[in-house]
């Protein structure tokens, strides 16, 4: 697997005369014949720690299939479908008990102070609890705005939508009597929304009425929204919700928008690698050479499969 600044390129060498020579000089003579790379100049680099784990980051952020993600959980009730910043201003004791009753059924609330698991970004001094849980071997940490800290100065709550903002998908919890226009979020890396509203059944049993929006550019992802677009409080909907949002952060990935984004910094962290660790006095003496680092990898699964089982 190549890793150039505008993606990934794979590229099958032939491997059966890489005993008689040095692994990483025969791979690279072998790439290095390949029109994608005829252009590039190649480095063979030591191998230390340092550009391992840049490797590893790098390879990591690029992979779709993810053992960890975070999310964003935004609460919103009346008179704030106009302004963001009024719903970035809730706290958490103004917020219903359908509120607090649908936070405890997607997740655990955990103390963020000795918590060892996935934190998604927060630390003990940034909020003292959040929303936690697992789901098909995956951590789940939700960044919620009624459990980050509310600075009464600032009217655009910046710290919040420092969190929520840099998500990929957003859960709004909206209390009903009114409509969302998601288009009143100014996020540039939010790239979907699913609004959740509650609603008290004839026997007082409660149902969760959810809607999706996506940006431009997001294709479609399962499991997808029946009709009527209701669902009972069961953890049949708590695993929809949550394939959902894991489904809608690998496919908004692949939206032009974002994608260009990922190209941007990949660009940014290999030009890093090449100019901290590349040695001059090691350049390969290649007739087409290539600048590039590569490793060892399984073939990624398509865009389609990587996608989590649809729950029926």
């Amino acid at each position: 697997i190549a890793f150039t600044s505008t993606g990934r390129k794979r590229i099958l060498v032939k491997g059966s005369h890489v005993k008689d020579s040095d692994p990483i000089d025969y791979v690279a003579q072998q790439v290095a014949g390949h029109d994608y790379f005829d252009k590039y100049q190649v480095f063979k680099v030591a191998n230390k720690e340092e550009i391992r784990e840049k490797l590893e980051r790098l390879e990591r952020e690029a992979v779709t299939e993810r053992s960890c993600y975070k999310f964003a959980l935004l609460y919103m009730k009346a008179g704030q479908e106009q302004d963001e910043n009024l719903a970035y201003s809730n706290v958490e004791e103004g917020t219903s008990p359908a509120y607090r009753e649908f936070l405890t059924f997607l997740g655990d609330v955990v103390q963020l102070k000795g918590f060892q698991k996935f934190t998604g970004g927060l630390s003990t001094k940034s909020a003292p609890t959040s929303l936690y849980t697992t789901f098909q071997e995956k951590e789940i940490m939700f960044h919620v705005s009624t459990m980050l800290p509310f600075v009464p100065s600032d009217d655009q709550q910046i710290e919040r939508k420092r969190h929520l903002g840099n998500d990929i998908s957003m859960i709004i919890f909206k209390e009903p009597g009114f409509s969302v226009d998601v288009s009143i979020f100014f996020s540039y890396f939010t790239h979907v929304y699913i609004v959740v509203e509650p609603v008290i059944g004839d026997k007082g049993e409660t149902f969760y009425k959810v809607e999706v929006a996506n940006k431009r550019g997001v294709s479609p992802y399962g499991p997808y929204i029946p009709k009527p677009n209701l669902f009972p409080k069961t953890a049949e909907t708590r695993a929809f919700l949550l394939a959902k949002l894991i489904n809608s952060e690998r496919a908004a990935m692949y939206a032009p928008s974002f994608k260009s984004k990922m190209e941007t910094t990949s660009a940014k962290v290999l030009t890093d690698i090449a100019s901290s660790v590349i040695c001059e006095s090691q350049k390969a003496k290649l007739k087409s050479p290539f600048k590039l680092s590569f490793k060892k990898r399984e073939d990624d699964a398509s865009h389609s499969a990587s996608l989590t089982k649809n729950i029926k």
